[in-house]
């Protein structure tokens, strides 16, 4: 009897259900995930020699399919380190439509870079968005919302107000830019920012 089958019957034996019998190892992992066994998924894991990157995107696939998003928020937590990242966590739960609060918690895993702010900006948690922004001092993503909203109208106007400061600030008001931003610096480095 193959190792697999012992593995199939045993968890048979243990949940009293027949589920298992004739399944792939990946099929039997998905099954025991979906079924809350986390003994016998660490076992499987163990004994077929499963890397961690694998289990770990078997695990958080089958979670958010299952839409069970306090498992996956709860596995996301067991892991100190994420062997494939945080963003396959972000990513399945809003494929699968997790509730805004736990994308949210999940998204607060990733790394501070300007695609954590850009997620935080598509929650629609502008505040957040513009915090993980201020921390990391990109300009570039706290202005993207606004470049792709005006379609390069507000570096057009600030570079037609290059010459005088005052008027290039009425030009960024009037844009919905800051007025802060375009005091700061030289007009001309602003406006190469804006081309970006």
């Amino acid at each position: 009897m193959g190792s697999l089958l012992r593995e199939q019957v045993k968890l048979e034996k243990e949940t009293g259900q027949r589920l298992f019998l004739g399944l792939s190892l990946m099929d039997t992992l998905r099954t025991a995930i979906r079924l809350g066994h986390h003994r016998a998924t660490a076992a499987l894991e163990k004994q077929f020699s499963l890397t961690d990157r694998r289990f770990t995107w078997i695990k958080v696939r089958t979670l958010a399919e299952a839409r069970d998003w306090e498992s996956l928020e709860g596995f996301a937590t067991e892991l100190r380190r994420s062997p494939i990242g945080w963003e396959p966590f972000v990513e399945a739960a809003k494929k699968w439509n997790a509730p805004l609060d736990y994308t949210a918690r999940l998204v607060a895993r990733l790394p501070d870079s300007p695609a954590k702010a850009e997620e935080y900006s598509a929650l629609g948690l502008a505040k957040d968005a513009a915090e993980v922004a201020a921390r990391i001092k990109s300009y570039g993503s706290a202005a993207a919302p606004y470049r792709r909203r005006h379609d390069g109208g507000a570096g057009e106007a600030i570079k037609t107000a290059a010459g005088d400061r005052g008027q290039a600030a009425a030009c960024a008001r009037q844009e919905g830019f800051p007025a802060a931003v375009y005091l700061k610096g030289h007009m001309d480095s602003l406006v190469q920012r804006l081309r970006l």
